[in-house]
């Protein structure tokens, strides 16, 4: 395993977030003329894998919050920023010089609206075309986590209880506009084409990794173990399957049958959610496959490999090749150009935050998770 996550106990997080890529990897792919096969397109899915990495951040920033104790703001946010913009800003400016250059742009692939103020209004985090739309959203919860981590570890019970309605509530209400039962604008945290920006899901993350170093929580578990570790994986494994059967553009004979399932945000949060939960408080058969290794490596090379894969995809479709020749290339240039991104920019400017989270002024900051959320 690459660097910083080589042998760290908690790997099987690694694994959930390389999950959370191939499921957006699977979706682009297939919507980008790269499917497996005829009869195996997973072209609709990728918002659930955006679902199981926002409530997987929310999970991994809450834990350290949750214990309590001394906090700083700055290195803090400090730390986070180094985790997600150099990389983000690389390839922000890579697009402008290549729109600029060439003249065009694909709203398949990597774009940039509205010149060089729409360019940015993306460095500064406040707008989001395209998949940037998830760096963007990603950006202002990491704003909003530490008054709201603050406030669950001040009411407990009473803050858990009434995060979920508010999470519940507005889960509903955007999937009633997205699906126009409802004519009301979408509440957007930032400026991008999506009708809900998945703020619920994010903090049903930050819920359960409240709930996962709760003493409570933790012993109400340990007495019901055996039924909740089946619940556990019983309920991730159907859903993921159930995703794949109603809302892939083709799976087997399925066609689709319900689309709209993929709206349902509350409760794929709720299910990725507890399935977190279970793989910290020891669900062996859960660990087991988030573990696996090609699940782990996928995990820590997920953000380059989010954020490069477009071009990729793009790159390979200019080969006179059948689909499935195209998505095993793509697969492997994209593995490799993401080790690289990792490596040279990820991994260093990672290191530099735990410097800063290690000096003095940050020292009784509580440490973020080793998995690098």
């Amino acid at each position: 395993m690459l660097g910083l996550h080589r042998d760290i106990p908690t790997g099987y997080l690694d694994g959930a977030r390389g999950i959370a890529v191939l499921i957006v990897w699977l979706s682009h792919s297939s919507g980008r003329d790269q499917a497996l096969a005829p009869w195996l397109s997973f072209h609709g899915i990728g918002h659930v894998g955006v679902m199981l990495f926002f409530v997987l951040s929310g999970y991994l920033l809450a834990r350290p919050l949750a214990r309590g104790g001394a906090f700083d703001y700055g290195p803090y946010l400090l730390r986070r920023f180094l985790r997600i913009a150099p990389l983000y800003w690389l390839v922000l400016v890579g697009v402008a010089v290549y729109q600029l250059t060439i003249g065009v742009s694909s709203t398949r692939y990597l774009f940039l609206s509205d010149g060089f103020r729409g360019l940015v209004e993306h460095l500064v985090f406040i707008k989001g075309d395209g998949v940037f739309w998830t760096i963007a959203t990603e950006f202002v919860f990491y704003l909003i986590l530490p008054p709201l981590a603050l406030a669950l570890v001040r009411y407990r019970s009473r803050g858990l209880w009434t995060l979920l309605a508010v999470s519940f509530l507005y889960g509903a209400y955007h999937m009633l506009v997205t699906v126009n039962r409802l004519e009301l604008p979408a509440l957007k945290l930032v400026d991008t084409r999506q009708h809900s920006q998945f703020l619920d899901v994010f903090a049903i993350g930050v819920a359960c990794g409240f709930l996962s170093v709760d003493a409570a929580a933790r012993r109400f578990y340990a007495l019901h173990r055996k039924r909740l570790d089946a619940l556990a994986l019983a309920a991730f494994l159907t859903t993921l399957l159930c995703t794949c059967i109603l809302v892939s553009k083709r799976f087997l004979w399925f066609e689709q049958p319900f689309y709209h399932f993929r709206y349902a945000s509350f409760g794929y949060a709720l299910v990725f959610g507890l399935t977190l939960l279970s793989a910290q408080l020891g669900n062996a058969r859960l660990r087991s496959l988030l573990d696996w290794k090609p699940f782990r490596f996928c995990g820590v090379v997920g953000y380059s490999w989010y954020l490069l894969h477009l071009p990729v995809l793009a790159a390979v479709n200019q080969l006179a090749l059948a689909p499935p020749m195209k998505f095993a290339l793509s697969t492997a240039a994209v593995a490799v150009i993401s080790c690289a991104g990792y490596l040279l920019i990820e991994e260093p400017f990672i290191r530099l935050g735990k410097r800063i989270a290690a000096s003095p002024r940050a020292a009784e900051m509580p440490a973020a998770s080793r998995s690098g959320a």
